[in-house]
């Protein structure tokens, strides 16, 4: 899903509250979150530019469960009572000439509940729950169902590999 505005804060509070709603089903698939500003060209209803390319990128490194953003947001953020902008350090991205800068955006008050992410349908689990646990390579994984834990087991090391970030 992609989101545009003008107005910065409000689409951090709208990735906020989606965020939180998302987190609030224990069975939703996962969703990763960026945000970024930058000028964008609208041609024929669609949305093209630098900064959509790299809030893609963005998003593809984020871990579900988590809004990461550039350090624009996180100043325009740093007003917004209850919410950490916290530093991860510089990233660089594939067609992206300098690293970048991100941050975590979360509550203060409210950490993110613990829970596991199911490495063949990407579904979010309850960490101290999930359909047959099985430990590979000294990590344990949690799963949905046990359909998920059957073609885990089948092949490891297709469904590990896949689920590390960039």
């Amino acid at each position: 899903m992609l989101c545009a505005a003008r107005d910065t804060l409000a689409i951090v509070r709208t990735a906020l509250r989606l965020r939180s709603m998302v987190l609030s089903e224990p069975e939703f698939p996962v969703v990763r979150t960026a945000i970024h500003r930058g000028p964008v060209l609208a041609r024929d209803g669609k949305l093209f530019g630098a900064p959509l390319n790299l809030t893609a990128r963005i998003a593809n490194h984020a871990r579900g469960g988590r809004i990461l953003c550039t350090e624009p947001i996180a100043r325009a953020a740093s007003g917004v009572a209850g919410l950490d902008a916290r530093p991860l350090g510089e990233q660089r991205f594939k067609n992206v000439a300098s690293p970048v800068m991100l941050f975590e955006l979360a509550p203060a008050d409210a950490p993110a509940r613990a829970a596991a992410i199911d490495p063949v349908c990407r579904m979010q689990v309850p960490a101290a729950s999930g359909a047959a646990p099985v430990t590979f390579a000294g990590k344990t994984y949690r799963f949905c169902s046990p359909a998920c834990a059957r073609a885990f087991a089948e092949a490891p090391e297709r469904f590990v590999a896949a689920s590390q970030p960039e």
